[in-house]
């Protein structure tokens, strides 16, 4: 692809061409070359010096959550889940566990239970919840791990939800994937919603 052709044309808007991999398609994006970009790059420092500094208060409270978690049941105690993020690229998400290890497997047999509609899965008493974890969700300790991908700059501290692949999958209509033109977040509307 020649992307002198788009250069030349778009020069008076502030925008750069570059190509991209939208869902497994290479595709033709805009930059925007003014100076907001400038604020979106603070943004992504001071989240990633914050994120940083969060990690090393709150590790003597992660090391309490770990053993608690290994006491309350089997399994590892941290949970990692590939998610949609970016313009559809796909990363691993980390949170402490706060389900059986058998939760994923379950996750069909409890399908009627859902009370979401579309194609995100919720239900207010969910069977497959640890003691310790209905504590971690009650106060979002459970996210904290996500810290981490926000070091990694898969993720924001604020931004939509990332989303497991098969709720994407199930996405119909093209304005779900708007979602995708930023990059997600550890905290959003979704988190305070109903709190």
């Amino acid at each position: 692809v020649n992307l002198d052709v788009f250069t030349n044309r778009v020069k008076n808007l502030h925008i750069e061409p570059f190509v991209d991999d939208w869902y497994g398609l290479p595709v033709i994006s805009f930059l925007p070359t003014d100076k907001k970009l400038v604020r979106l790059l603070m943004k992504t420092y001071v989240e990633t010096i914050l994120s940083f500094i969060l990690l090393v208060i709150f590790s003597p409270l992660f090391l309490v959550i770990s053993i608690w978690i290994k006491l309350d049941s089997r399994g590892p105690v941290f949970f990692g889940q590939t998610r949609i993020g970016y313009h559809g690229r796909r990363f691993r998400l980390y949170k402490f566990r706060t389900m059986y290890e058998d939760a994923e497997n379950r996750l069909q047999e409890l399908n009627y239970l859902n009370e979401q509609s579309g194609p995100a899965f919720k239900i207010t008493d969910d069977p497959r919840i640890t003691r310790a974890g209905r504590f971690l969700r009650r106060f979002s300790l459970d996210e904290c791990p996500q810290w981490l991908n926000v070091l990694k700059g898969d993720m924001n501290l604020v931004g939509p939800r990332a989303l497991p692949t098969y709720e994407v999958n199930k996405f119909s209509k093209s304005h779900y994937f708007r979602r995708h033109n930023m990059k997600p977040g550890i905290t959003g509307l979704w988190q305070v919603s109903g709190r």
